[in-house]
């Protein structure tokens, strides 16, 4: 049986057969009280609410069945004379859709009893050995199974018509799909992981409940029809709980999941498609059993480097601007999954935009008298091999042309006094001096002024 089989019921067939009476297998705890009235089994997969690419029974595939008495719960507490077959194994004649049961073995046949109302217990795969209280230990880190379940097929007997033996099995897990497509929507082959799942649990066959979740191992995706699939553990997901890891083409890119339930019958189907150096979710949490979630829309950027980067330059390693500033734009030319971008001054502003392979520059205007100059660092998240891990642009900006004034200074006429050597002041001439003051000085507690005489005129 395939991984995703969907939901399907499971016809009993019951047939007479001059058979005596007794359980002569070992997984029969009881003989007295056994009728002659063997149970066959037969399989109709229902179709109507499905939407799976595969539900098909493989032949060989074996189911595990119990019957027990009627109304008693099959759990730790249950008592060897309430049950009278235990981990009986029947197997697919054949492969369909609708296939006949056969017991694997002579002793695996089963009777009703002559007097009892019986429930039925089954699961899929028959290799799941239970513990000896009716529980199944769960691991999908070492088996992602995919766990069908029934219970529904209760006091029945040896009067019941065959019409009325159905037994409903039920995924008792829950699944996650990924597919992948390219920007032209083609389908694209990767590695796909998902971390942060619960991965360990246990599983009561007497109601189909999961319990004691604990454990986070990856789990890896299993590609199939250009999709990629696992059964997961029924949970709810947290906000940045879990996420999907893809690994395409020498590059890691991860999605977080956003807070969801993954709930018994249910398959998450994830639709992401790579574009440039990003991972655009196109559908996400869509349910494709029974019933729709959508879980929303993200873009993703790669989140770890690139292995063996071979190129990495830019358009220019030089940049001039006006004195006005202005925009400029930097062409990267790389194979690596990401870059960054900075700037040694703070009137330049940088972006990296790494899926179209940019940086944006973006000049203040220069208000001071000299031109200055900065530096540019660009550096790629890879691993050195043939390419440079960063490159230096040089950027210089043109001087404003004007002469700039000082703080508080109205711009009017300043007089300077002539000062005689002994230090005391005597005013030989008077002089009217144009000029700008560059900064001042205090040293001594004494202040002056630092100036460039633009003109001046005498007195």
């Amino acid at each position: 049986m395939k991984i995703n089989k969907l939901s399907w019921k499971l016809l009993l067939l019951v047939t007479f057969g001059a058979i005596l009476a007794g359980c002569k297998d070992s997984r029969c705890e009881v003989s007295q009280g056994i009728g002659d009235k063997e149970i066959s089994f037969s399989s109709n997969i229902s179709l109507s609410p499905m939407r799976a690419y595969d539900n098909t029974w493989e032949q060989g595939d074996l189911i595990s069945i119990y019957m027990l008495k009627s109304g008693v719960p099959l759990n730790a507490n249950l008592s060897t004379s309430d049950l009278y077959y235990k981990g009986v194994n029947y197997k697919t004649a054949q492969k369909g859709m609708k296939v006949n049961f056969e017991p694997a073995t002579n002793a695996d046949k089963m009777f009703f009893p002559k007097a009892q109302d019986v429930d039925f217990v089954a699961f899929y795969p028959a290799s799941l050995t239970p513990t000896s209280d009716h529980t199944i230990m769960l691991n999908m880190a070492s088996h992602a199974v995919d766990l069908l379940y029934s219970n529904n097929a209760k006091n029945k007997n040896r009067n019941t018509t065959a019409s009325d033996l159905l037994l409903t099995f039920k995924h008792a897990l829950s699944s996650i799909c990924v597919s992948l497509v390219d920007a032209q929507n083609k389908a694209i082959e990767a590695t796909i992981k998902v971390q942060g799942f619960k991965t360990e649990g246990t599983f009561a066959l007497n109601d189909g409940t999961l319990s004691n979740l604990q454990g986070s191992a990856e789990l890896s995706l299993i590609p199939k029809n250009q999709k990629f699939e696992s059964t997961v553990l029924p949970q709810k997901i947290a906000t940045n709980q879990a996420k999907i890891v893809i690994t395409y083409s020498g590059k890691n890119y991860e999605y977080a999941i956003p807070e969801i339930t993954y709930n018994q019958g249910r398959r998450v189907s994830y639709k992401l498609k790579l574009q440039g150096n990003s991972v655009e979710a196109i559908i996400s949490g869509q349910i494709t059993d029974w019933e729709e979630v959508n879980g929303g829309d993200a873009t993703l950027t790669p989140s770890t480097p690139s292995s063996d980067v071979s190129s990495f330059s830019v358009s220019s390693t030089s940049l001039n601007f006006n004195k006005e500033g202005g925009t400029q734009t930097l062409t990267v030319t790389t194979d690596a999954a990401s870059f960054t971008a900075t700037a040694s001054q703070p009137w330049l502003k940088v972006t990296a935009d790494v899926p179209n392979n940019k940086v944006t520059v973006v000049c203040e205007k220069n208000t001071s008298a000299e031109e200055r100059t900065a530096t540019l660092k660009l550096e790629h998240n890879g691993v050195l091999r043939a390419a440079p891990k960063t490159i230096t642009v040089n950027v210089s900006q043109s001087a404003s042309g004007e002469t700039p004034q000082p703080k508080g200074w109205d711009g009017g006429v300043i007089k300077l006094r002539e000062a005689s050597k002994a230090g005391k002041t005597k005013v030989e001439e008077e002089l009217i001096i144009e000029a700008v003051v560059l900064n001042n000085v205090k040293e001594n507690n004494n202040s002056s002024k630092n100036l460039i005489v633009s003109d001046g005129k005498a007195g």
